[in-house]
């Protein structure tokens, strides 16, 4: 898909559900930092960690963005909604592995 999109990192995070401002904000410090995959933090792009359930072995989604954006915040909320519901799955299991791959597998 990169292709398709000429390498614009931006049109792929708009893509991604990032939202047009955490996009062009990373696009504009990739443009300095082409070495390292990601660039270093500023104000409106910051690594955006979510809250995880108590005692959770899950690891989270980590990604980059504005904190005080719509786009991020959605997405946040969605993620950690998302995390909840697989913990709950998961922590109950006799069988976590295969659970993960029926689960993984059922869509």
């Amino acid at each position: 898909m990169p292709s398709l999109l000429n390498e614009d990192e931006m049109l792929m995070g708009i893509l991604l559900g990032y939202g047009e401002e955490s996009a062009l904000a990373f696009k504009k410090i990739r443009k300095r930092f082409t070495d390292t995959y990601a660039p270093p933090p500023t104000g409106a792009y910051q690594r955006i960690n979510l809250a995880t359930p108590e005692a959770c072995k899950v690891n989270p989604v980590v990604f980059m963005g504005n904190p005080n954006s719509k786009e991020v915040k959605e997405l946040v909320s969605t993620y950690e909604q998302e995390l909840d519901e697989i913990w709950s799955i998961y922590k109950n299991s006799k069988k976590p592995l295969k659970t993960a791959l029926e689960k993984l597998c059922s869509n």
